[in-house]
Parts: structure tokens; sequence; C-alpha cells
């Protein structure tokens, strides 16, 4: 964690604007104010303001692990805009799913878990998206099975 402490300090003005506006999206898809997500991250609103604005990088990888939990959004995201990149084996998806084979799985996954978190849908709406997906991966299932036969 130290190595990455010392490289969140060292991102160019671009790169922290980027992550500020990745940060305030990720704050308003979650349905939060500044002053609401500042609360639960236990800072300042306007320490946050200034995170979003690129004109403040967060002091601490807990705030930005803080962050992701709270909002929902994958930390690799903001690994991402930092330079960093950690090794898939060790990213959440893949120590969650280790049958995980490629990005397109991992990537299926991500956005199936992203939608059934939504605070939009009813339990009835995940319902059905599990029955549907439950219902064709059995048929690719069968389909792979008949292939392999035939």
């Amino acid at each position: 964690m130290e190595m990455l402490e010392s490289r969140i300090e060292n991102i160019d003005p671009e790169r922290a604007k980027a992550i500020g506006d990745r940060m305030r999206i990720a704050r308003k898809e979650a349905g939060f104010t500044i002053r609401e997500l500042a609360a639960r991250m236990e800072i300042s609103p306007t320490y946050l303001n200034r995170m979003e604005n690129g004109k403040r990088l967060m002091d601490s990888v807990q705030n930005l692990i803080s962050f992701c939990e709270i909002c929902q959004v994958p930390i690799e995201d903001f690994l991402v805009l930092c330079g960093m990149k950690i090794p898939d084996s060790e990213a959440p998806i893949y120590r969650a799913f280790p049958a995980i084979k490629n990005e397109k799985q991992a990537e299926a996954i991500s956005q199936f878990a992203k939608a059934i978190t939504s605070k939009t849908l009813t339990d009835e709406n995940i319902s059905q998206m599990v029955n549907t997906a439950i219902a064709f991966a059995d048929f690719c299932d069968k389909q792979n099975q008949e292939t392999q036969q035939g």
C-alpha cells in the first residue's frame, strides 16, 4: 500500500481531472449529493468537492477504498486512471469468481452485479433478471452439449 500511496501523490493535473470527473459520475450514479457522500466517507464536503474538480487528490488509499465501497464502483477503475493496474488474479471479481476464464466473462459479471444492485430495480425485476440469466445459461449449456455430441 505504501507504493500506491506515493504514486497517488504524483498524478499530473490532467489525470487528477479525469479521476475527479469519474468520481463525480460514480457519486451521482450512486445517488449521493456531495454532502451525503462526504458524511458517509467521514471527510469534509469541501475536500470531496476539490477532489471532484481535480484540485485535490485523495490523501489516503483508505479514502479511495471507502469511496469505491460506498458508491459501489470497482477500485480498478480508479487504479487505471492513476496509471496503475493490479494483476487480474488479484482483482476482487476474479477472487470472488475464480472460474472466470476471460475478460468478457468478468465484464458480464460486473455489469450484471451493477444492474442487480441498482437502486431503481424492484425485487421482482431482480428475480426476472436472475431467472432469465439462468434460463439462458441452461440454453447455452444444452447447445454446447449438442455441439460436442454431434
